[in-house]
């Protein structure tokens, strides 16, 4: 059983679910993304701050969020995100 399925299995009842991965484990995300539900999960890069903008243009998709705790990029669109969600999730 993948790390990420035990996960999600526990979270099936979660209205919103962040996943949050650390850019040096790339093959993550093509390991696990088939247990993955878009409707409500949210994929996000953190350390986005330590990132090449080329690094991030060669895993960004309009589906992936980056986000630095350290400078706080992207931490407004996740908040964001998730919001959009649960209101989808709610009505």
């Amino acid at each position: 059983m993948s790390f990420l399925l035990y996960y999600v299995h526990r979270a099936e009842e979660a209205d919103v679910i962040v996943v949050l991965i650390d850019p040096l484990n790339r093959g993550f995300l093509s390991e696990n993304s088939k247990y993955i539900d878009p409707k409500k999960t949210i994929v996000a890069y953190s350390k986005s701050d330590l990132l090449h903008k080329r690094e991030i243009e060669e895993i960004s998709n309009e589906e992936i969020l980056f986000v630095s705790s350290l400078s706080g990029e992207g931490i407004d669109n996740l908040k964001s995100k998730i919001v959009e969600i649960a209101l989808k999730r709610f009505y």
